[in-house]
């Protein structure tokens, strides 16, 4: 049976760091004493996991597009990053939180990414604080337009809860 990628990930690192004779404890903070190299050889064994089978893909999609090794590589570069930020095996015991929440938002349109531009190029609390309502009212608009439309079938309705459908 396969693994899934958080123990498949956290294996990797345990099995790595004892091959290089690396003492670490479950528990402790792996950024302290996992280098570059070590990262390397972790996302190697990912590879070869993902590659023999060893590990579960999370959806269909990334099993048919996870399909050249450079693709994988960067795929099990990511992997790595999260669930050394996100397994508290690893992060020294930590609670995981979301640092800039929504900060992905807008990422894809143009306007945003202009604004942000002018934001950092921008000094002056005036200036800033213009420039920041307009990024702030860009962003609204996207998440806005971001949101799913469902389409409901009024008729498979029950008749009391047809009135809630606009």
């Amino acid at each position: 049976m396969a693994q899934n990628q958080r123990e498949a990930t956290f294996n990797a690192i345990i099995t790595v760091l004892s091959n290089n004779n690396v003492t670490f404890q479950s528990g402790s903070d792996v950024k302290s004493v996992i280098t570059s190299e070590h990262k390397k050889k972790v996302k190697d064994l990912l590879i070869d996991g993902f590659k023999n089978g060893n590990i579960d893909y999370t959806d269909d999609f990334a099993k048919t597009k996870l399909t050249s090794t450079s693709e994988l590589s960067k795929y099990c570069s990511g992997l790595i990053s999260n669930w050394i930020k996100k397994d508290s095996r690893l992060n020294g015991n930590t609670k995981y939180q979301v640092l800039n929440k929504g900060s992905r938002v807008g990422q894809g349109d143009s306007q945003v990414k202009e604004l942000r531009k002018l934001l950092k190029a921008t000094t002056g609390t005036e200036a800033e604080n213009e420039v920041t309502e307009a990024l702030n009212a860009r962003l609204a608009a996207v998440r806005a337009d971001k949101k799913p439309s469902t389409s409901i079938d009024v008729d498979s309705l029950p008749e009391n809860l047809r009135h809630l459908v606009k």
